[in-house]
């Protein structure tokens, strides 16, 4: 049997069988696939075989995006065109691309399979509802800085030459904050192919999690009482080899790209919120008391506003949004989070200044008057968001749009028609 190249390059499937939808009706059902060969291909090995993984993106007739990759790509494209045209502005001629980079820190929890196929709650509910809260988060070695224990680092072993095969060098590995939950932080890379990397690094964690009688969860927040799972993206532009975010003349370094960059996500970032945080369970973890960032602002110098700036300079300037949780598709939450930094650029929003203090402690008149506002309550008023924001509905194109606030819409309400335990233990027998 042979097999051409060129077969990879346009293909025609049935658009009105695609998972998302796609067309429904058979007539216009015509949809196209596209080698995207800006994404390495793969081959992904188990019981079934081996697998040649081939990138693809996926669309209408109509030019409609149907997959989650389209938009992402059609983000960058956007970031380039723009920003090389803001860059003729200020007299540079010679650049010919500018890339944005993104290094995601991916939180998880792990949870031994034996005791989780004893806990129903867990199996059919995805969290906990029954049981006594732990104290926050530092019990006995479980803690941040607290060694990985052997089975898990036996796990995260094979985990780590599983993800080196596919192409997905891994920076840091350690515990986090809460009991049973860890991080790892991919290499700083090119956008796309780190949405690529987060999808397969799910794959990878939870079919080795089972090997070795785990199971691996992305929920936000599995546990009442203690910290949830985030997924924060660390953000910056290139161009030239040469890091767009960074200015040694400013005061804190940052050049005025930078400082746009900020004011176009803290313009858009309600309306992102239903992206970056897409289930009702996000927002349990999107909460008072906790690390989860609740307040819309900025700072180089704290870690409780919703943007930070971390310490490092030069080639490592970057900016931190610290929202998106790891239930978040990548390639939608990548999209819309670059696509309002350069709504920032393009519009020259200069972001309000950088906060000092430490906003959880700051009283609500402070708040108020250094105009910091909160992200959405509930996934239903994200939705509210969203719907507003008419640009990040361009980013994710009407088909995508349409169908994505139906189904949380449909969410929302399911999850709002529901009896929970905490109802019965507080009202039952008291009313």
């Amino acid at each position: 049997m042979s097999f051409s190249g060129k077969e990879l390059i346009k293909g025609e499937p049935d658009a009105s069988s695609f998972p998302s939808g796609g067309l429904r009706a058979t007539f216009e059902a015509r949809g196209y696939t596209a080698w995207d060969c800006t994404s390495p291909a793969f081959v992904r090995q188990d019981a079934a075989g081996a697998t040649l993984c081939i990138p693809t993106a996926f669309c209408s007739y109509t030019g409609e995006a149907l997959d989650q990759k389209t938009p992402l790509l059609r983000s960058m494209a956007a970031i380039n065109e723009q920003s090389l045209r803001l860059l003729r502005l200020f007299g540079n001629t010679t650049s010919k691309k500018v890339t944005p980079s993104v290094g995601p820190e991916q939180e998880y929890f792990l949870v031994d399979k034996e005791k989780y196929l004893k806990r129903k709650d867990l199996i059919y509910a995805g969290r906990t509802l029954f049981g006594a809260p732990p104290a926050k988060g530092q019990e006995m070695d479980d803690h941040y800085f607290g060694s990985i224990r052997q089975r898990i680092s036996a796990y995260m072993k094979e985990v780590n030459e599983e993800c080196w095969k596919l192409g997905i060098p891994a920076k840091t590995q350690h515990n986090e904050v809460a009991p049973a939950q860890h991080e790892i932080d991919f290499k700083y890379g090119e956008a796309l192919k780190t949405a690529d990397s987060i999808e397969t690094f799910k794959l990878v964690v939870k079919t080795i999690a089972k090997k070795h009688g785990l199971c691996a969860t992305f929920m936000p927040k599995p546990k009442y009482g203690i910290n949830g799972s985030g997924m924060h993206i660390n953000m910056s532009l290139e161009k030239d080899g040469k890091n767009v975010f960074f200015d040694e003349n400013d005061k804190m370094q940052l050049s005025k790209e930078a400082y746009y960059f900020i004011g176009g996500i803290i313009e858009h970032v309600k309306g992102m919120t239903a992206i970056t945080n897409p289930i009702v369970n996000s927002y349990k973890r999107l909460v008072p008391g906790y690390e989860a960032p609740i307040y819309i602002a900025w700072s180089a110098t704290n870690r409780s506003p919703l943007i930070r700036i971390p310490a490092a300079r030069g080639e490592g300037t970057r900016v931190e949004l610290r929202c998106p949780d790891p239930s978040a598709n990548p390639y939608l939450a990548l999209a819309v989070c670059l696509a309002a930094g350069l709504d920032g650029i393009r519009k020259q929003i200069m972001p309000p200044a950088a906060v000092v203090k430490n906003v959880y402690e700051m009283r609500l008149d402070e708040k108020k008057a250094e105009g910091i506002e909160s992200l959405p309550a509930t996934l239903s008023e994200a939705v509210d968001e969203l719907e507003k924001d008419e640009y990040i509905l361009e980013v994710l194109g009407e088909h995508i749009s349409r169908n994505y606030i139906a189904a949380k819409r449909t969410e929302w309400a399911e999850y709002t028609s529901q009896v929970t335990d905490w109802e019965i233990e507080q009202y039952l027998y008291k009313i």
